[in-house]
């Protein structure tokens, strides 16, 4: 998730995009109110992609070149040093019409329908490409999509459901006609990767009006080619504690309950087996997976520190006074963790937290309030390994994401209101920007990137951008 010198929360392997395709009327304006929807939109052919044309010179104009589809092969495997990007026309695998919002539109079976947002989407990326998990409120289907290439896409079997059963006849006893049924929009809270498996855990919200919503139970699902998916009945699995952010990597998945008191690990996403926490760690955030084992950030509290500050008005429970130690622990198999050393932690009032960036690349993040509890310090190592640690020098403040990737990751940051730089990372910890050309992204709205096989795709919901690499 992207940082600033004031506020910092973490993101994990998956990003949603969740928007709900039809709304109900808003508390104090009264908007049109849409028809009901019977029937399923059909998939549109694959899309195609335009390169940028050339801009033409004073004397003369160049002759029009009809729009080709072009050939992309699979990313370089050495070090990326730049992206040059194309434009993807039409990249929602379904082809759901683009609605402008407010804005009566026909669909192609002649229902009139008024839409504020536009369908509901999750993309992903996955070993063999490009996942978009598209969600249709009417008919109640979530169906995925796949694309080697993110411009050819495959349609798999439609999602078994049968876990929010109860939860749509719940919805369906308060909603009053069609339309406010179908004012639920589906927001994946997990999304993660691992070298046998995928897993997905996913709940939808339907909106009441004036800020309500309903809210259904979390249900689960497995997959080893992201286009058929297994229903999985996690939660007995974790039972009351439940489980937070799960991660996955080389190593297989790794998870922590919500309580902080035990780890979860499974191989390919459907079996688990618990696992434990650092016995000496006063607090842990959630946990890494990476190639050869795990890895967990939190802090050590020294034997005389004072008691944590309760007391101080405005200071979040998560943060202590000095005392605590940063630290972050290695394991194997998620039960037994050795703590690994790490250089000049501040040792004030510390939160801890880990970003994986691939399978071989974990930087783990102090942040500290060293004086000021409205001003955030922070310290950043770098470990391509989990076992040693090296201080990242001169790592910018200003606000970044990491995009994760199986093999390789990549850093993004904002460049400006419009434009967002990308980096990889030199094995020393710092930063090397890559050279963009063709049509760059240019967007006001907040992007979602995924690492694929052929390149960094983003969008900003409705309008795709893939950016295809060189390297040197």
């Amino acid at each position: 998730m992207y940082r600033s010198g004031s506020s910092r929360s973490s993101w994990r392997v998956v990003v949603v995009i969740a928007v709900v395709a039809a709304a109900t009327a808003a508390c104090v304006a009264t908007q049109p109110t849409p028809s009901a929807h019977g029937s399923g939109l059909q998939p549109t052919p694959a899309s195609t992609a335009q390169a940028s044309a050339s801009a033409p010179t004073p004397s003369w104009t160049p002759p029009e070149t009809p729009p080709t589809t072009p050939t992309i092969g699979a990313a370089p495997s050495g070090d990326w040093t730049s992206l040059s990007w194309i434009r993807v026309e039409g990249s929602l695998a379904a082809g759901y019409p683009k609605i402008p919002p407010g804005v009566p539109t026909t669909l192609k079976d002649g229902t009139s329908i008024i839409s504020n947002d536009g369908p509901n989407v999750f993309l992903g990326a996955v070993k063999s490409g490009y996942l978009q998990l598209l969600w249709d409120p009417y008919q109640r289907t979530w169906t995925p999509w796949l694309s080697a290439d993110a411009l050819a896409w495959r349609q798999g079997p439609v999602f078994d459901l049968s876990a929010w059963a109860r939860d749509f006849a719940n919805w369906d006893k308060v909603a009053t006609d069609a339309d406010t049924r179908a004012a639920c929009g589906i927001t994946v809270d997990d999304f993660a990767q691992a070298a046998n498996g995928i897993v997905v855990r996913a709940h939808f919200e339907c909106e009441i009006g004036c800020g309500s919503a309903y809210e259904s139970a979390q249900a689960w699902w497995t997959s080893t080619d992201a286009l058929t998916w297994t229903p999985a009945d996690l939660s007995s699995t974790f039972g009351k504690a439940g489980i937070a952010t799960i991660s996955g990597g080389a190593n297989g998945f790794i998870g922590l309950t919500l309580n902080s008191k035990a780890s979860w690990t499974s191989s390919e996403g459907h079996a688990w087996r618990k696992g434990t926490v650092p016995a000496n760690a006063y607090r842990v955030s959630l946990p890494v997976s990476m190639n050869g084992g795990f890895v967990i950030a939190g802090v050590v509290r020294r034997p005389t520190a004072p008691p944590p500050d309760g007391g101080r008005c405005m200071t979040s429970p998560l943060v202590d006074l000095a005392g605590s130690v940063a630290t972050v622990w290695w394991s194997k198999d998620g039960v037994t963790w050795t703590p690994q050393p790490l250089s000049a932690p501040t040792g004030e009032r510390i939160v801890m937290s880990l970003d994986r960036i691939d399978d071989h690349t974990v930087i783990a993040t102090e942040d500290s309030h060293v004086a000021d509890p409205s001003m955030d310090t922070f310290t950043y190592w770098l470990s391509r390994d989990g076992h040693t640690w090296t201080k990242m020098a001169d790592w910018p403040l200003s606000a970044w994401v990491a995009i994760e990737g199986g093999d390789r990751g990549l850093i993004a940051m904002w460049g400006g209101p419009e434009t967002t730089l990308h980096f990889t990372i030199d094995q020393d910890g710092s930063l090397h920007e890559l050279a963009q050309s063709g049509e760059v992204p240019q967007t006001n709205y907040a992007l979602q990137e995924l690492i694929g096989p052929v390149g960094l795709l983003v969008t900003d919901g409705t309008s795709f951008w893939l950016g295809v690499p060189s390297s040197s």
